[in-house]
């Protein structure tokens, strides 16, 4: 049995489908203009932070990055000057020793105050990775790893790796012995 509201569709169809084409011929106009009303974008903020800090990624890397890996350096004291800055230049120049490195972004080669938190107590590095159909940049963790591990365990400023801090979840974290710095390796 079908329901009144049913009937009255099916009664009235021929009706219902007239009322229906019409609509849709009065839409397709409207329907054409759509994009040029519902244009809600609004009117760009030249000389913003964000359009700085965009223009100083593109003039960094003019190719886009998919691939890179983090690491933060914390000190008691400035990172951007004495024995941290020094512990800094040393891991940037391991991390741009290594082969599928491409490129690498710190203070120290941009003097970008973003990359210094506001207490100078702390900064990191980005190195940005290439990956090839053989070697993911998972695969190139480990390798990245050592090369921080073994710098950090070299400086003479007593700073050295902390191995009993646990690996995981793709972490590495690197401890000072003497409070001079530490670093975390996230890749």
């Amino acid at each position: 049995m079908i329901t009144p509201p049913a009937q009255s569709i099916v009664r009235y169809r021929v009706p219902l489908l007239l009322f229906w084409a019409v609509a849709l011929l009065f839409s397709i106009p409207r329907a054409s203009r759509v994009h040029e009303s519902l244009q809600v974008e609004g009117e760009p903020i030249l000389d913003s932070e964000s359009d700085a800090a965009g223009r100083l990624i593109r003039e960094a890397f003019p190719e886009p990055i998919a691939h890179f890996f983090v690491v933060t350096l914390s000190a008691p004291g400035p990172v951007d000057s004495g024995g941290p800055r020094a512990v800094l230049a040393s891991l940037t120049e391991a991390a741009e020793a290594q082969p599928y490195v491409t490129r690498v972004l710190s203070y120290l080669n941009t003097r970008d105050s973003n990359l210094v938190s506001a207490d100078h107590l702390t900064t990191f590095f980005v190195a940005v990775v290439e990956v090839d159909e053989h070697n993911t940049a998972t695969d190139r963790v480990p390798a990245f790893r050592r090369a921080i591990h073994n710098r950090m365990a070299r400086q003479e400023d007593g700073v050295a790796v902390d191995r009993r801090i646990p690996v995981r979840d793709g972490q590495l974290l690197c401890r000072e012995q003497d409070r001079r710095g530490k670093a975390h390796v996230l890749a």
